[in-house]
Parts: C-alpha cells; sequence; structure tokens
C-alpha cells in the first residue's frame, strides 16, 4: 500500500470537504534501553485553501508570535483536518489505545465525556495492528448556523488494504461525535506537549508554506 504517512507529497482525498494537502510527517522512535526503535510515521493534512486563508486571517491580525501559534491556527480552524498514523513495526490494539488513553482522560474527564474516548479506545483496543497498518482520524467539522459540529471519523486500514486513492470512498469503522475528543486527540499530535515533536515541526513548516501560498494569492 502506498502510505500517505510515508508518502507526505500525495494529497489527502477525503469523502467530506475539498482535498487536503499535507502539512508534513515524520517517524516517531521509542528509546528501549539504548537502542532507538521506530514505531510509526505520522503525517496531518488539512484542507489546503481554507486553511490557507485562516492563516492569513491570523498574520494581518498580528497572532503569529511561536512556532505553536500556527498549530493553534490550524486547530482551530473551521475546516477538516486529519492525522495518518502508519505503523512501521506491530503494535498490540490495547498498547496503541493505551498511550492515548494516558494523555486524553484528564480532558475528557473536565469534560464529562469519558464514555466518548472510551467508544475509541474500545474500538481501537480490538484491532490488530500489524506492520504496515494506517489509522486515519478524520477532525470533521460541519458549520451549523455559525456554531462548528465536531465529529472524529476513524478507520482502520490493514496491509496490503484499501490504498490511499480509495479513502475518498471509504466509509468510517467508527464515527463519535465530541468537539473535547476531536481537539484532544489532535492536540496529541500538535499541541504544545506533542508527542511527535518532529513530525510538529515539520507541521509548523508546512502551514508557514500554505500561508506563504495565502500571501502570494492576495498580492497577485
Amino acid at each position: 500500500m502506498a502510505s500517505l504517512a510515508a508518502r507526505p507529497s500525495q494529497a489527502l482525498n477525503s469523502r467530506v470537504g475539498d482535498t487536503m494537502r499535507c502539512l508534513g510527517a515524520a517517524t516517531r522512535s521509542k528509546k528501549f534501553l539504548i537502542v532507538s526503535v521506530q514505531v510509526y510515521s505520522v503525517a496531518a493534512f488539512a484542507e489546503a485553501e481554507k486553511c490557507a486563508k485562516e492563516l492569513g486571517k491570523r498574520q494581518r491580525g498580528g497572532f503569529f508570535e511561536t512556532d505553536d501559534d500556527y498549530m493553534t491556527a490550524v486547530l482551530d480552524g473551521a475546516f477538516h483536518k486529519a492525522v495518518v498514523v502508519h505503523l512501521v513495526r506491530d503494535v498490540d490494539g490495547p498498547t496503541f489505545a493505551k498511550a492515548l488513553n494516558d494523555t486524553l482522560v484528564p480532558r475528557m474527564t473536565l469534560a464529562g465525556e469519558t464514555d466518548k474516548l472510551a467508544q475509541f479506545s474500545d474500538h481501537i483496543s480490538a484491532r490488530n495492528l500489524a506492520k504496515g497498518t494506517e489509522v486515519l482520524m478524520l477532525w470533521n467539522v460541519v458549520m451549523l448556523w455559525n456554531v462548528g459540529a465536531s465529529t472524529l471519523e476513524v478507520s482502520v486500514v490493514p496491509p496490503g488494504g484499501a490504498g490511499p486513492s480509495s479513502y475518498s470512498t471509504m466509509t468510517p469503522e467508527i464515527t463519535i461525535d465530541s468537539l473535547a475528543l476531536c481537539r484532544g486527540m489532535f492536540e496529541t499530535f500538535m499541541g504544545s506537549a506533542s508527542v511527535t515533536p518532529t513530525a510538529k515541526a515539520a507541521w509548523v513548516k508546512g502551514a508557514k508554506n500554505l500561508l506563504e501560498s495565502d500571501n502570494v494569492k492576495r498580492n497577485l
């Protein structure tokens, strides 16, 4: 399978919204004793035109002072975004779910939505996450009367399964209506305490490139 996370130049044709552009990708490693072992590659995508416009508005408003501000703009933006995790080694579902739970439980407890997190965890825990598996997490933002409704859509694509070209027609395996879960999940990767700082640095660069494209269009 031509992995989206392994080939970040690819666009993500989602079944909702406009074509998403990859902001960047990187591989996360964990150290076992003295050996650094690669665990997964991760890529982030956003609706390019809408994301660029949001970044442009914030630049003109003097919003950007640090790199974290660029990620905040992506997180706040009323457009679809996605994180694609490509496993480069076998990981059992409960281990993957627990790693995210450890980060998300405090936020979801405060929001009173631990049941939403449990839906996600139960689904992932039941899956065999073999090397080559891709986990797609789409933050679906729908604007209703100027109010955004957020749904987390999750699909687990096994090795040798449907390739990225078919993701636009793929029905998500599970959908969870929860702004707290969407925000928390994406902040886990994009926030100030990102579990993937190398990827985050690549996404900041990608956001700046989108901003530059918006500036160029405005100056034509």
